[in-house]
């Protein structure tokens, strides 16, 4: 009976083993195929960051185009505008209250 026990012992260890290489073979694999693509990732996000803060250029300078423009419209017209706000203070608060 030992050496039949000492066989299974031995079995279940290469098993063991045997997983253990799989479990290696395929974290290289997965690796490997993770650094191949790796390259190209960084493009990709590099042109769509370069394109992003374009953008984000344009809507900023559009902005500050708006805000200049609403404050030389309030200090051009200071009494409409103070109308106009008190105005859409009325319409909001009945928009609220139904």
């Amino acid at each position: 009976m030992t050496s039949s026990q000492s066989l299974q012992d031995e079995v279940s260890k290469l098993r063991a083993d045997a997983g253990k290489d799989r479990a290696r073979k395929k974290r290289r694999s997965t690796r490997a195929r993770q650094e191949e693509q790796e390259p190209e990732v960084p493009e990709v996000e590099e042109s769509h960051a370069s394109a992003a803060e374009e953008k984000l250029k344009q809507l900023s300078s559009q902005l500050d185009d708006l805000v200049h423009n609403t404050e030389d419209g309030i200090r051009d017209h200071p009494v409409a505008a103070v109308l106009g706000a008190f105005a859409l203070g009325i319409v909001v608060g009945a928009v609220l209250r139904r």
